[in-house]
């Protein structure tokens, strides 16, 4: 019963770090994705991004 609960806990542990890891790296996504879209908002919908002096 106790090896149980150890395997149980390392269990937990392995996977609340991958949920960690997947989590940042989908907010990194997320942001640069954000960034991308606010960035040149003047763009026309498939043209190259590009700005006017």
């Amino acid at each position: 019963m106790h090896e149980s609960h150890e395997q149980s806990a390392e269990i937990h542990d392995r996977l609340e770090g991958m949920l960690i890891e997947q989590c940042s790296l989908a907010w990194r996504v997320h942001n640069v994705l954000a960034f991308m879209a606010e960035a040149l908002p003047d763009d026309e919908m498939g043209a190259l991004p590009h700005r006017v002096p």
